[in-house]
């Protein structure tokens, strides 16, 4: 607890962090990103929360490849039997 925070603010906090650094490359001109030079701080919260990493949701997107996966081996091999 003294050098990071509680795990479970730990996603609120790095937005804090993330929207300070950008504002402070904004205001030393060194930022690159176009799109968020003008918005205001919700609006930049929530683009910084877009472009967070989101383990439950790459849970997701590792399940649906799966299903993708096993979709396509069971549709080869029920077109191969088909055929033979």
């Amino acid at each position: 607890g003294w050098l990071y925070p509680d795990i479970a603010r730990i996603r609120d906090v790095s937005v804090i962090v993330a929207m300070g650094v950008i504002r402070a490359a904004q205001e030393a001109g060194v930022d690159r990103e176009t799109r968020i030079k003008g918005m205001k701080d919700e609006e930049l919260e929530k683009w910084v929360r877009s472009k967070m990493y989101d383990p439950h949701g790459e849970t997701r997107r590792v399940e649906q490849e799966v299903r993708s996966f096993i979709d396509d081996i069971a549709g080869k091999g029920e077109s191969r039997s088909s055929n033979l």
